[in-house]
């Protein structure tokens, strides 16, 4: 700031502050009704902005809470809609100093309010909206960017009349949504203004703004990406909006309509458009309007955002005491204040089709310019074994009787009395290693977890497998995920998980191939040629033993399930299942199907599904996108230096310090392991040493690695010369074969008729929901249920589609392990997979 420009702030506040003491006076809030007791001082009241039509907004002042407020920028504050009231939302619920309490009699203190570093200019905009008002009713009908930014600028040059210590301070503009309009439309006016004035008083530095409308095309063809990237829509009506909609124009055709209507209406489902991964008001005072945001693809609620929180701002600032004290509605407005204005959005006059170039107009003119963006009930279901022929019934029933007196003591030896620090539980717990391999010393480790039900025998088994490859299923599935027990954050002792899965099926969970977790080989070369096919068969051989072991389940219904590199694992298993038991007139392993969860597919489509990611959810850069799609060829297993470049460029300086893995659930900050550049198998995401969590994990190898558990589970009787852990990096480094596409193994598991679910969390960047859905779409499979949401506790719990012999689930707001991230969530969809029934829709 010049001297010159620091001596008019001097002058101005020393001439023009006496003479106007009264009328700041007259504005100031003395205190709000349930206010804490704050030290900054605030101001509300009205601006004319014209006199003839008596139109005139309100304005809250909030100064800066500190020492010397004088010392801080002017920051005014624009919400959108149009038609939403910053006072409701901006002052209320986001960056002013006080939050409404939920009777809305009280106030308490916002800890990150933005009055800590700046002046707080809230402006109810335009006339019509929350306090503000005009005396010409057509003024209601024919509102539009044009005059809400005329107004806004004779607004500032009459409050800085009023206020002139503000004048010639640093002043900027932020603002949301909608405001992606007000916010550079009102710089335009300002910059103008000032070009026009020899000493301009409104010393303008910039603006921000967030979640901004900015171009008509670009941010609608933007949205639909995102619905669809984010597994909001199905692919039939993705393609349907792209091939019919031309957001060119703002005037859309029957057919692109009805598209978007369905989706809203059918796919959608009831979540908070505003904030997809957080529940939503099951409370909300007002229906949905099928109005669209002005210059968007989404409709909004009558009352605006967020109903659960602003009834309380309605409530409160509609109570006699509280306009009093703020100095508002003493016109005696004859309505009722509200969040937001329908009448306006519906009779907008006026919208600038792309903000562009207000951008490029603005960017010369060297301001400080910042976009960002952010990122009822269902009861169990009781399973009846009607699909249980009388046939496997009598054979469940003779196998019993004939085989488990004689071994009974081999169960027996394996059987865990309690594991330490364990809550006392009903069900009973076995452990211990099956031989798959005797002349190389090959034994896999198992712990099987019975149902918690009055008659386990009753219940199907389901065999979980974790990917990596070289992951345990111990350390993640049993203890982070779907088994029975927590590991608590001192690794002494454990606590129950109420959502655990053997509440409906009896768990068995497999360290899979040797050399993960307990499971061991004695040639030393085996963990250096291990892959797909090795897997598969020392799994299927570990089955056969297993069940001869415990007879009581040869027959029983029997599933596989599993998540990541399981999406290997699982289906290949499954195929392996398949021939053994088309070559044996009496199989004892009763296959019906399996479940896998964000599964690696296929090699070309995850990794393209995996960049879309990426990009779409803000990661990475344009260039760096641009630069992988044009330089990587994902056919190809091996990628070409340019190509390892713009990846391991995006890994180091773009993604930064997030989890990977649950990209907007905070990373674990305690880790003591490094990150190797080591991608999982197939996939493009490097993983940490120790596998998924550290925070998590690392009380798994605590706690496995003690003598007395170990001792309990039966577990590391030939003593390994190494600790356990949760993931093997030998393994990971050294696979030999994997297999390319599991779509072809897909297609014939579809064709011999077995219950095949895969479901995704949304929220996972190594193995993506974008990834999973392309690569299912490669199968070609016949609609059967279309896309919809499915719903718990009220809440939306993520979209699902049937197909012609495969149901694709994802589950909203969950990372790569679903059942550590959303467990209620995962738990009903385990269940509704076993019941064979679709997800609920409401």
């Amino acid at each position: 700031m010049s001297l010159l420009v620091m001596c008019l702030v001097f002058i101005s506040i020393i001439t023009n502050t006496l003479s106007l003491t009264q009328e700041q006076e007259n504005d100031r809030i003395t205190a709000l009704p349930g206010q804490p007791e704050v030290a900054f001082s605030q101001f509300s009241g009205y601006i004319t902005v014209h006199k003839k039509h008596g139109r005139a907004l309100f304005y809250w002042l909030t100064e800066a809470a500190t020492p010397n407020p004088l010392l801080k920028p002017l920051v005014l504050w624009l919400n959108g809609g149009p038609g939403c009231s910053s006072i409701a939302y901006g002052a209320s619920e986001e960056i002013g100093p006080f939050r409404i309490n939920k009777n809305a009699f009280s106030l308490y203190l916002n800890k990150y309010s933005w009055n800590k570093e700046a002046n707080i200019l809230f402006l109810d905009s335009p006339a019509g909206v929350g306090f503000s008002y005009t005396n010409t009713s057509s003024d209601l009908k024919d509102s539009g960017d044009k005059r809400t930014a005329s107004d806004a600028l004779r607004f500032l040059i009459r409050w800085m009349s009023r206020f002139p210590q503000y004048k010639y301070r640093e002043f900027y503009i932020c603002g949301e949504s909608y405001a992606g309009h007000y916010v550079p439309q009102l710089m335009k006016k300002i910059h103008d203004y000032n070009k026009n004035h020899h000493y301009p008083f409104i010393n303008l530095k910039g603006f921000m703004v967030g979640n901004a409308l900015t171009d008509h095309k670009y941010d609608n063809i933007g949205t639909v990406e995102y619905w669809w990237t984010h597994a909001l829509i199905s692919d039939a009506t993705y393609k349907t909006i792209m091939s019919c909609c031309n957001f060119s124009t703002q005037k859309q055709t029957r057919k692109c309509d009805k598209a978007i209507l369905y989706a809203w209406s059918y796919e959608m489902g009831g979540i908070d458009e505003y904030s997809i991964y957080t529940p939503k008001c099951n409370n909300p005072s007002g229906n949905f309007t099928s109005s669209r945001l002005k210059n968007s693809l989404v409709r909004r609620r009558v009352s605006g955002y967020d109903p659960c929180v602003e009834m309380r701002a309605e409530k409160y600032y509609n109570r006699p005491d509280v306009q009093h004290a703020m100095h508002a509605n003493y016109t005696r407005i004859p309505y009722k204040f509200t969040a937001c204005s329908l009448e306006m959005v519906e009779n907008w006059k006026d919208s600038q089709f792309s903000l562009l170039p207000t951008y490029k107009e603005l960017i010369p003119a060297g301001y400080r310019i910042w976009v960002y963006r952010k990122r009822g009930e269902v009861g169990g279901i009781r399973r009846k074994i009607k699909d249980m022929s009388i046939l496997v019934i009598c054979l469940v029933f003779t196998s019993i009787i004939t085989n488990t007196l004689s071994l009974t003591q081999e169960q027996e030896n394996d059987r865990i009395t309690a594991l330490p620090g364990q809550p006392e539980v009903a069900f009973s717990q076995f452990s211990g290693y099956i031989t798959v391999h005797k002349k190389q010393g090959r034994a896999l480790f198992y712990w099987l977890v019975e149902a918690a039900a009055p008659n386990p025998l009753l219940k199907p088994l389901v065999l979980w497998l974790n990917g990596g490859p070289g992951c345990s299923s111990i350390a993640y599935g049993a203890s982070e995920e779907i088994g029975p027990f927590r590991i608590n954050k001192n690794a002494s002792s454990l606590s129950l998980n109420q959502y655990s899965w053997n509440k409906e099926a009896n768990i068995l969970f497999l360290e899979s191939p040797a050399g993960v977790g307990f499971s061991y080989t004695n040639t030393s070369s085996n963990l250096k040629d291990s892959g797909d096919k090795r897997t598969a068969s020392d799994a299927l051989k570990f089955l056969k033993r297993w069940m001869s072991r415990f007879p009581q389940y040869k027959y029983r219904e029997f599933y596989i399930s599993g998540e990541s590199y399981a999406g290997h694992y699982v289906p290949q298993l499954a195929q392996k299942i398949h021939n053994y038991n088309k070559n044996h007139h009496d199989p004892i392993i009763n296959l019906k199907g399996f479940i896998v969860g964000n599964a690696v597919t296929d090699n070309k489509y995850d990794n393209i599904g995996t960049v879309e990611y990426w990009w779409t959810h803000s990661i990475i850069s344009d260039t760096t996108y641009k630069t992988i799609k044009n330089s990587c060829n994902f056919t190809s297993p091996k990628y070409n230096e340019k190509c390892d470049n713009a990846i391991n460029y995006a890994w180091n300086h773009e993604f930064g310090e997030i989890d990977q893995y649950s990209i907007y659930t905070p990373s674990c900050n305690k880790s003591s392991g490094n990150v190797t550049l080591s991608r999982l198998k197939n996939t493009l995401v490097r993983r940490r040493v120790s596998g998924y969590d550290p925070c998590v994990e690392r009380r798994a190898e605590k706690y496995y690695n003690r003598p007395e558990v170990q001792h309990a589970m039966h577990a590391n009787y030939t003593r390994i010369p190494y600790k356990w852990t949760a993931c093997s990096d030998d393994l990971l480094e050294n696979w030999k074969d994997s297999q390319f596409s599991m779509l072809p193994t897909y297609k014939k598991l579809i064709a011999a008729g077995y219950r095949i679910w895969v479901f995704s969390g949304d929220t996972d960047s190594v193995v993506p929901v974008t990834a999973t859905r392309l690569s299912l779409s490669h199968l070609n499979l016949t609609v059967k249920t279309r896309w919809y949401p499915w719903y718990i506790n009220g809440q939306v719990g993520g979209w699902t589609e049937e197909y012609d012999g495969l149901t694709f689930a994802t589950v909203r707001g969950a990372g790569h392990e679903v059942p550590l991230f959303q467990p209620e969530r995962g738990y009903l969809l385990f269940e509704s997979f076993l019941a064979g029934k679709n997800l609920p829709r409401s």
